[in-house]
Protein backbone atom coordinates (compact mmCIF):
# COMPACT_ATOMS: atom_id res chain seq x y z
CA UNK A 1 0.00 0.00 0.00
CA UNK A 2 1.35 3.41 -0.95
CA UNK A 3 1.66 6.21 1.58
CA UNK A 4 -0.52 9.14 0.45
CA UNK A 5 1.79 11.82 1.86
CA UNK A 6 5.42 12.05 2.82
CA UNK A 7 6.75 14.29 5.51
CA UNK A 8 9.35 16.88 4.66
CA UNK A 9 11.98 14.79 6.48
CA UNK A 10 11.07 11.71 4.44
CA UNK A 11 11.36 13.68 1.20
CA UNK A 12 14.79 15.02 2.24
CA UNK A 13 15.95 11.52 3.22
CA UNK A 14 14.82 10.21 -0.17
CA UNK A 15 16.67 13.02 -1.95
CA UNK A 16 19.84 12.26 0.06
CA UNK A 17 19.59 8.56 -0.80
CA UNK A 18 19.21 9.44 -4.49
CA UNK A 19 22.22 11.77 -4.30
CA UNK A 20 24.37 9.07 -2.63
CA UNK A 21 23.23 6.47 -5.20
CA UNK A 22 24.24 8.80 -8.02
CA UNK A 23 27.57 9.50 -6.29
CA UNK A 24 28.35 5.78 -6.02
CA UNK A 25 27.34 5.02 -9.60
CA UNK A 26 29.49 7.86 -10.90
CA UNK A 27 32.52 7.08 -8.72
CA UNK A 28 32.34 3.34 -9.25
CA UNK A 29 32.17 3.74 -13.04
CA UNK A 30 34.89 6.39 -13.11
CA UNK A 31 37.18 4.45 -10.77
CA UNK A 32 36.65 1.15 -12.59
CA UNK A 33 37.79 2.84 -15.80
CA UNK A 34 40.76 4.36 -13.98
CA UNK A 35 41.88 1.04 -12.51
CA UNK A 36 41.60 -0.70 -15.89
CA UNK A 37 43.56 2.10 -17.55
CA UNK A 38 46.24 1.99 -14.87
CA UNK A 39 46.49 -1.78 -15.15
CA UNK A 40 47.03 -1.63 -18.91
CA UNK A 41 49.59 1.18 -18.71
CA UNK A 42 51.45 -0.40 -15.83
CA UNK A 43 51.59 -3.82 -17.49
CA UNK A 44 53.37 -2.18 -20.40
CA UNK A 45 55.74 -0.31 -18.08
CA UNK A 46 56.85 -3.36 -16.13
CA UNK A 47 59.39 -4.51 -18.69
CA UNK A 48 60.54 -1.07 -19.82
CA UNK A 49 63.35 0.96 -18.33
CA UNK A 50 65.27 0.61 -15.12
CA UNK A 51 64.12 0.97 -11.53
CA UNK A 52 64.56 4.49 -10.20
CA UNK A 53 64.52 4.91 -6.40
CA UNK A 54 63.53 8.59 -6.61
CA UNK A 55 60.55 7.76 -8.84
CA UNK A 56 59.53 5.11 -6.33
CA UNK A 57 59.80 7.61 -3.46
CA UNK A 58 57.76 10.15 -5.48
CA UNK A 59 54.95 7.65 -6.07
CA UNK A 60 54.98 6.59 -2.40
CA UNK A 61 54.83 10.26 -1.31
CA UNK A 62 51.97 10.95 -3.74
CA UNK A 63 50.10 7.95 -2.35
CA UNK A 64 50.52 9.13 1.22
CA UNK A 65 49.44 12.69 0.33
CA UNK A 66 46.44 11.55 -1.73
CA UNK A 67 45.16 9.26 1.04
CA UNK A 68 45.70 12.02 3.60
CA UNK A 69 43.77 14.41 1.30
CA UNK A 70 40.79 12.03 1.33
CA UNK A 71 41.00 11.67 5.13
CA UNK A 72 41.21 15.47 5.49
CA UNK A 73 37.86 15.87 3.73
CA UNK A 74 36.00 13.00 5.41
CA UNK A 75 33.29 13.79 7.95
CA UNK A 76 34.39 13.69 11.57
CA UNK A 77 33.08 15.32 14.67
CA UNK A 78 34.20 18.94 14.71
CA UNK A 79 35.23 19.03 11.04
CA UNK A 80 33.45 21.28 8.55
CA UNK A 81 33.84 21.95 4.85
CA UNK A 82 36.29 24.78 4.25
CA UNK A 83 36.89 25.93 0.68
CA UNK A 84 40.16 27.67 1.58
CA UNK A 85 41.61 24.51 3.12
CA UNK A 86 40.39 22.50 0.14
CA UNK A 87 42.03 24.91 -2.32
CA UNK A 88 45.28 24.94 -0.32
CA UNK A 89 45.47 21.13 -0.08
CA UNK A 90 44.56 20.74 -3.77
CA UNK A 91 47.31 23.14 -4.78
CA UNK A 92 49.84 21.27 -2.63
CA UNK A 93 48.91 18.00 -4.35
CA UNK A 94 49.27 19.65 -7.77
CA UNK A 95 52.78 20.81 -6.79
CA UNK A 96 53.71 17.27 -5.72
CA UNK A 97 52.45 15.85 -9.02
CA UNK A 98 54.41 18.47 -10.97
CA UNK A 99 57.58 17.49 -9.08
CA UNK A 100 57.05 13.79 -9.85
CA UNK A 101 56.22 14.50 -13.50
CA UNK A 102 59.25 16.74 -13.88
CA UNK A 103 61.54 14.03 -12.51
CA UNK A 104 59.98 11.44 -14.81
CA UNK A 105 60.35 13.69 -17.84
CA UNK A 106 64.04 14.27 -17.01
CA UNK A 107 64.50 10.50 -17.20
CA UNK A 108 62.96 10.56 -20.72
CA UNK A 109 60.67 7.71 -19.72
CA UNK A 110 57.30 8.16 -21.40
CA UNK A 111 55.82 5.09 -19.76
CA UNK A 112 56.76 6.24 -16.24
CA UNK A 113 55.40 9.71 -17.04
CA UNK A 114 52.17 8.14 -18.30
CA UNK A 115 51.86 6.17 -15.05
CA UNK A 116 52.17 9.35 -12.96
CA UNK A 117 49.62 11.08 -15.20
CA UNK A 118 47.14 8.27 -14.49
CA UNK A 119 47.72 8.77 -10.74
CA UNK A 120 47.19 12.50 -11.22
CA UNK A 121 43.93 11.81 -13.07
CA UNK A 122 42.75 9.66 -10.16
CA UNK A 123 43.47 12.53 -7.78
CA UNK A 124 41.72 15.06 -10.03
CA UNK A 125 38.65 12.81 -10.22
CA UNK A 126 38.49 12.74 -6.41
CA UNK A 127 39.07 16.49 -6.22
CA UNK A 128 36.32 17.10 -8.79
CA UNK A 129 33.86 15.00 -6.79
CA UNK A 130 34.53 17.08 -3.69
CA UNK A 131 34.15 20.30 -5.67
CA UNK A 132 30.85 19.14 -7.14
CA UNK A 133 29.34 18.11 -3.83
CA UNK A 134 30.87 21.06 -1.92
CA UNK A 135 30.82 19.08 1.32
CA UNK A 136 32.81 16.59 3.38
CA UNK A 137 32.72 12.94 2.32
CA UNK A 138 30.75 10.61 4.49
CA UNK A 139 32.68 7.53 5.74
CA UNK A 140 31.21 5.24 3.07
CA UNK A 141 32.17 7.60 0.25
CA UNK A 142 35.62 8.01 1.77
CA UNK A 143 36.15 4.23 1.90
CA UNK A 144 35.20 3.98 -1.79
CA UNK A 145 37.74 6.62 -2.81
CA UNK A 146 40.44 5.28 -0.47
CA UNK A 147 40.02 1.74 -1.78
CA UNK A 148 40.47 2.84 -5.38
CA UNK A 149 43.41 5.10 -4.58
CA UNK A 150 45.22 2.37 -2.63
CA UNK A 151 44.81 -0.08 -5.52
CA UNK A 152 46.02 2.37 -8.15
CA UNK A 153 49.06 3.55 -6.18
CA UNK A 154 50.03 0.01 -5.17
CA UNK A 155 49.93 -1.01 -8.83
CA UNK A 156 52.14 1.95 -9.72
CA UNK A 157 54.60 1.14 -6.92
CA UNK A 158 54.81 -2.53 -7.85
CA UNK A 159 55.26 -1.68 -11.51
CA UNK A 160 58.19 0.56 -10.63
CA UNK A 161 59.66 -2.24 -8.53
CA UNK A 162 59.51 -4.89 -11.27
CA UNK A 163 61.64 -2.80 -13.60
CA UNK A 164 65.19 -4.02 -14.20
CA UNK A 165 67.30 -3.47 -11.08
CA UNK A 166 64.26 -3.10 -8.82
CA UNK A 167 63.46 -5.06 -5.67
CA UNK A 168 60.59 -6.92 -7.36
CA UNK A 169 56.91 -6.93 -6.45
CA UNK A 170 55.61 -7.64 -2.98
CA UNK A 171 55.79 -6.18 0.49
CA UNK A 172 59.32 -4.86 0.06
CA UNK A 173 58.04 -2.61 -2.70
CA UNK A 174 55.10 -0.94 -0.96
CA UNK A 175 56.12 1.29 1.96
CA UNK A 176 54.41 0.35 5.19
CA UNK A 177 54.27 3.97 6.40
CA UNK A 178 51.49 4.99 4.00
CA UNK A 179 48.00 5.20 5.49
CA UNK A 180 45.61 2.58 4.20
CA UNK A 181 41.85 2.37 4.49
CA UNK A 182 40.26 3.24 7.79
CA UNK A 183 43.40 4.73 9.34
Amino acid sequence: MQEPFQTHEEEEAGARMQKHSTFFLNTHFRHTKTILGVFLVLCLIGCAGRFNPESHRNIAALKQSHLQFIHEFTEEEGKTWDVQTFDKESLQMDVEFQKALSHSEKLSDKMRTSSIQVLQKTFHDDKELLQQTNRMLNPIESEELLGTAVQVYNLALETECIRRGGPGAGEACIPSNTPERGQ
